[in-house]
């Protein structure tokens, strides 16, 4: 299954919109809608989180060596208030790089641009790939 900008699989599900770098970092955004939100009418967390790495783990893809694979290892995340539907945007920002090691930060906001979530996280460089 193969969405804009060649997203397949779980973001295509997601409906990310690659927005590329803006303000030093890495942008992304989806259309909140009925499929994205829990019992509550608000936008799950389990989509925040995947908007968050997805924003990091494409940060560290444009900012590094393009050609490598770097994984998630490890993911943190502050939810600061909720998000409705509409227009959710995501970004990441590289601020610490090894050979094998990258920290990013990373956040959501809403169509206002009001923060909503932060978020950080460390990927490694795998051997060979």
């Amino acid at each position: 299954m193969a969405g804009n900008d060649g997203i397949s699989g779980f973001n295509a599900l997601l409906g990310v919109r690659h927005l590329g770098i803006r303000d030093d970092g890495y942008w992304i955004e989806i259309e909140a809608g009925e499929t994205h939100l829990h019992d509550q009418h608000l936008v799950h967390g389990g989509v925040i989180l995947a908007l968050l790495d997805t924003a990091m783990s494409r940060a560290v893809r444009h900012a590094l060596d393009v050609g490598s694979y770097r994984p998630t290892i490890e993911l943190t995340a502050s939810f600061l208030r909720p998000l409705t539907p509409g227009i959710v945007r995501a970004f990441g920002r590289v601020t610490h790089a090894s050979k094998s090691l990258s920290r990013v930060e990373g956040g959501v906001v809403d169509a206002a641009g009001r923060i909503a979530a932060t978020g950080r996280a460390t990927f490694m460089k795998v051997a060979g790939a």
